[in-house]
């Protein structure tokens, strides 16, 4: 079954990872990040005054954040590939950059999976506040580890490393070894040396910059 699904277009799989992001950001706009939930999540925070200020911002930016929400998971994927492209040469493995940027595409599909339960929390969860989603699981470390007393540098690595990572980190060793055989072992060592460094460093970053 998998095999067939990595034989599947990559051109079809990436317009609906894109049609999935399209709405759920433009469910995420109107459920969540609508004028009574944000007030109600910002209204120990901040004035009224300042809240209306920043609705007013958010509205006129709307269209902005909706197009590059979508040309997110566009640098993602090439990202992705061009690291993954890089282990294979200084490998020595004969991979276009084309045949690895399909493997990935198709691999990608896994975060899609983790916008429809968004999707579908956004309409079946009783949503008062933006910290309501926090509720929404995706099997990360943190489920498992009491953050209570942790620094906030901490948190964010431990909530990111979810089962969903885990198996995008397996569906793209697995599409590799399809193109070449080598073991799946030997192909899970160079997502994690290529796409896995470039993701801590990224972590680490973003955690730094949370702790500012």
């Amino acid at each position: 079954m998998l095999k067939k699904y990595f034989s599947l277009n990559a051109l079809y799989i990436l317009v609906a990872i894109l049609l999935i992001e399209l709405v759920f950001n433009v469910t995420l706009k109107t459920r969540v990040l609508n004028d009574q939930v944000l007030t109600n999540s910002m209204a120990e925070r901040m004035t009224m005054d300042e809240i209306n200020t920043l609705l007013i911002t958010f509205k006129s930016n709307a269209f902005l954040l909706i197009l590059f929400s979508l040309l997110q998971p566009l640098i993602e994927i090439l990202l992705i590939a061009i690291c993954i492209n890089i282990g294979t040469l200084l490998l020595k493995i004969q991979l276009s950059f084309k045949d690895i940027l399909q493997v990935v595409i198709r691999a990608f599909f896994v975060f899609s999976l983790t916008r429809i339960i968004f999707i579908l929390s956004f309409f079946l969860l009783k949503i008062e506040r933006v910290e309501d989603l926090n509720s929404v699981s995706f099997w990360s470390l943190s489920d498992w580890i009491d953050l209570t007393n942790l620094p906030s540098w901490v948190t964010y690595p431990l909530q990111y490393v979810n089962a969903f990572q885990i198996a995008f980190v397996l569906f793209l060793a697995y599409g590799l070894n399809i193109l070449i055989f080598r073991g799946l072992n030997r192909w899970i060592g160079l997502v994690l040396s290529t796409y896995g460094t470039g993701l801590i460093i990224l972590i680490l970053m973003i955690s730094f910059l949370t702790a500012l």
